[in-house]
């Protein structure tokens, strides 16, 4: 059995890159053998939001074996539903000898793919091999370090991969891969599929057999339903998604119509259970096992029972799945879920006698999970290129007009027209609240390109018109008091972002937006105490026992006890309220 040897990789962050503007960046790494051909399974880092000089600080981790000599790195710019974005990357041929013995730490310059191909920026990358210890040395400068004499940092240009044989004082050399045909020529199946948008596949999502032998699956309701016959030989038989992804939350519901062995989840789209080939992640209700390479069948979940409805969801960018049984949240199974540069699809496996009906999103889901998106989409490409355009007009007003280094995002002024041509044109109307809400919005009064075209086509909302539309249904949330209390709970967070209290002049203006729609009687006078009283700031305890304390108090305070529980605020808002008649 060949040796093996722990590479470690950090990506410990970049600059300049994409011409300075910001997006939305993370780096993969692909283990290179002597030929310049993939050796290991791609990895990625985690992802560093809206910025053009991003800190990762992510370590990744490879076992190599000595067909290992290089490493090329690439870096993209996130999106979910067009394609991840080229960055640019460097591939760096690797001494082992010196390697082992000093760890490398450097800034590299990102090179294109392809001659005229437009890229800008560095990569700073640090590597551990082997039994190297010595602590990675601090590097400004890509020729700077010196060690015992000898450089450790020549940075050389070489026609191809292989061709050139390093001194021994050279840790690495970067190759230039516009002319390195061997790593150019590696085959990628996936890659015209990278250039695409993040979820690729009909509009309408359905199943499909992964196996061309299984011949005893039957498919109904628009290949939405299938059953395993009883004649089936098979131990499990697959069906797949006829959609992949490769970034973003995405979910889907199945119900169990006839119960016995079967597994829900998700798989690479290469994943072939044969000849163990891709990598799967599945939960089997029979067994209440979670299934994967790195768990083969740890306890997890409750048992599928005929009827239950059973959620499936994936994080490709935090690498978790996790599952709801009839709406109980089982808790995350994996936390190890990459396509690295492929796809994943929805997974399914049927024992004999067993059936299944799936909704990929186009009926309402019994029981949606926030922040996650159908596998179903419901406009066309068409038409999503319609959403851009809307979200442009209004990214550019709030830029004050276009730019070079704009915000890519809807802000200021742009928020505001926006929230507006809805039909909204009072600042201080709970409409903004919901909006936010519902396009699931991470920063106060701006909404990302992502959420912003996410909300559009998950909502079906090709238009404007359509989505005023639908903002006037969202808008009857706030008569129901379960989903009103949920909305009120959010406003804390949206506006506190990563502070753990809310300012007092922001709680003030904010209690009197979102609890317009109540009439509460006492909340003219509660916002004057707060500050008459010089308040400064209020907690996440406080906002949500004010909701509780609008409830036991409808009309007045004549009920109202101090020797009670309630936080110390409200005692004091009673005494205030007493002595101000």
């Amino acid at each position: 059995m060949a040796t093996k040897s722990k590479l470690k990789v950090q990506a410990l962050g970049g600059r300049g890159l994409n011409s300075k503007k910001k997006c939305d960046s993370y780096c993969e790494f692909v283990v290179l053998d002597e030929s310049g051909k993939k050796a290991e399974r791609a990895q990625t880092t985690k992802v560093a939001k809206s910025t053009a000089d991003p800190s990762w600080n992510h370590t990744l981790e490879f076992n190599v074996d000595q067909s290992f000599s290089g490493i090329l790195v690439r870096l993209w710019d996130k999106n979910t539903f067009r394609s991840d974005k080229f960055l640019g990357q460097v591939t760096i041929k690797i001494n082992k000898n010196m390697l082992a013995e000093r760890p490398l730490d450097e800034w590299f310059k990102l090179n294109p793919k392809k001659d005229g191909e437009e890229v800008s920026g560095e990569v700073h990358i640090a590597l551990n091999y082997g039994n190297s210890s010595g602590a990675v040395p601090v590097t400004k400068d890509r020729s700077a370090t010196i060690a015992n004499g000898d450089s450790i940092a020549e940075v050389n240009v070489t026609p191809t991969f292989a061709s050139k044989k390093m001194e021994e004082t050279a840790t690495h050399m970067v190759v230039d891969e516009r002319a390195a045909t061997t790593v150019a020529s590696e085959p990628e199946p996936e890659a015209e599929e990278n250039e695409e948008k993040s979820r690729v596949g009909p509009s309408a999502a359905s199943l499909e057999k992964l196996l061309k032998e299984s011949k005893e699956l039957t498919f109904t309701n628009r290949n939405l339903e299938v059953a395993s016959s009883p004649a089936n030989t098979l131990l499990l038989d697959y069906v797949v998604g006829n959609c992949k992804v490769n970034n973003g939350k995405w979910y889907y519901e199945v119900r169990i119509q006839q119960s016995g062995q079967i597994q829900l989840g998700w798989a690479t789209h290469s994943y072939h259970p044969k000849n163990s080939t891709g990598e799967s992640w599945v939960y089997d209700g029979s067994k209440q096992q979670k299934m994967s390479q790195n768990s083969p069948g740890d306890r997890y979940g409750e048992t599928f029972n005929m009827g239950d409805l059973i959620g499936c969801a994936v994080d490709v960018g935090a690498r978790t799945a996790q599952y709801w049984r009839n709406g109980t949240d089982l808790g995350v199974a994996f936390q190890d879920v990459t396509p690295g540069r492929g796809r994943i699809v929805p997974l399914i496996a049927l024992g004999r006698r067993t059936k299944v009906q799936v909704n990929f999103g186009k009926d309402t889901f019994a029981y949606p999970v926030d922040g996650y998106n159908p596998l179903h989409v419901f406009l066309t490409e068409k038409e999503v290129d319609g959403v851009a355009k809307i979200f442009n007009k209004y990214k550019d007003i709030g830029n004050g007009g276009e730019g070079a280094d704009q915000k890519d995002a809807v802000h200021g002024d742009g928020y505001t027209q926006f929230v507006k041509d809805l039909g909204y044109p009072e600042d201080e109307d709970p409409a903004i609240f919901v909006l936010a809400y519902r396009f699931r919005c991470a920063h106060p009064w701006e909404i990302s390109r992502e959420e912003f075209v996410s909300a559009f086509v998950a909502n079906n909302c090709p238009t404007m018109d359509k989505m005023s539309a639908k903002l006037k249904v969202w808008l009857e949330d706030l008569n129901q008091p379960n989903k009103f209390k949920t909305i009120y709970n959010f406003v804390f967070d949206y506006l506190k972002e990563d502070k753990k209290i809310l300012l007092i002049d922001e709680a003030i203006i904010a209690l009197g937006i979102i609890l317009k729609p109540k009439n509460w009687p006492l909340l003219p006078q509660f916002l004057e105490f707060l500050q008459a009283e010089n308040k400064k700031a209020m907690s996440r305890d406080q906002w949500q026992q004010l909701w509780h304390f609008m409830n036991q108090f409808p009309v007045d305070l004549k009920s109202y006890d101090s020797g009670s529980s309630w936080p110390i605020l409200f005692d004091e808002f009673g005494e205030w309220a007493t002595k101000s008649k």
